[in-house]
């Protein structure tokens, strides 16, 4: 759980992690306003299944599209990554390039970690 470059707030993904946790999930709290190369390697090194971002604040920034693009090249195709927050909605044509999991509401980032659990 973190924040992406640029994005300073960590109370939504604070709360992610939160809930998380209450879903039995290991979760690894990585701080907020990290590059998506520093989110990779914290994926490499704890063997992570998915990645949640929080996006809150600006919902303009120019860089956070590439920043979103980068870490799923980092991570490759087949690593979960799911996004949520009130400004998330603002890269939508990013989160979908990506094929990442739009987060609409906490209930949302359940399902999400409920699929993952679940044999494909």
């Amino acid at each position: 759980i973190t924040t992406p470059a640029g994005q300073i707030h960590e109370i939504g993904a604070l709360l992610a992690g939160t809930v998380a946790a209450s879903q039995a999930w290991r979760v690894t709290y990585l701080g907020p306003n990290l590059p998506a190369d520093e989110i990779a390697g914290a994926v490499r090194i704890s063997g992570a299944r998915a990645v949640a971002l929080s996006i809150v604040f600006p919902s303009d920034d120019p860089y956070l599209g590439a920043e979103l693009v980068r870490l799923r090249d980092y991570v490759g195709d087949n690593f979960a990554l799911m996004i949520g927050g009130r400004a998330a909605v603002a890269y939508q044509s990013y989160i979908d390039q990506i094929d990442a999991k739009m987060l609409t509401e906490m209930s949302s980032l359940c399902r999400h970690l409920e699929a993952l659990r679940s044999p494909v």
